[in-house]
């Protein structure tokens, strides 16, 4: 009877710890620092050819970006107030640039298109 009851045990305190790392896992952004902000912004803008233009202006503040192609024509996307193409990320249809904990970047962020016009779409948090 007791070697049950240890091994009822032992079975209780394995699923408790995989309870607790997954439900702290989920808590965590990629850099192992846990995410604490309440509110986002969501925001579009309009990425032109010829001038850059600014989609997120500096902030110290600044937790997370993220940052999405929505249209057909490629994106670049710069980590400066100005933004020359081929000089930046280049972002496809779908593609997705995101500046977080581990990669934390609080300039400006600026967009050009090639030729025509491109639609982003950002999520941040400041």
């Amino acid at each position: 009877m007791k070697t049950f009851y240890l091994i009822l045990g032992v079975i209780a305190v394995l699923l408790l710890g995989v309870v607790a790392f997954r439900s702290q896992s989920t808590l965590l952004g990629d850099s192992g620092v846990p995410n604490n902000f309440h509110s986002a912004t969501n925001a579009s803008s309009t990425c032109v050819s010829a001038t850059s233009t600014v989609i997120l202006s500096s902030g110290g503040a600044r937790q997370f970006a993220y940052i999405t192609n929505s249209d057909s024509t490629s994106t670049t996307v710069c980590m400066n107030s100005v933004c020359y193409s081929k000089a930046g990320a280049n972002l496809l249809q779908g593609d997705v640039l995101k500046i977080d904990l581990s990669n934390l970047y609080t300039g400006a962020v600026s967009c050009i298109t090639p030729s025509g016009t491109s639609t982003v779409g950002i999520i941040y948090v400041q």
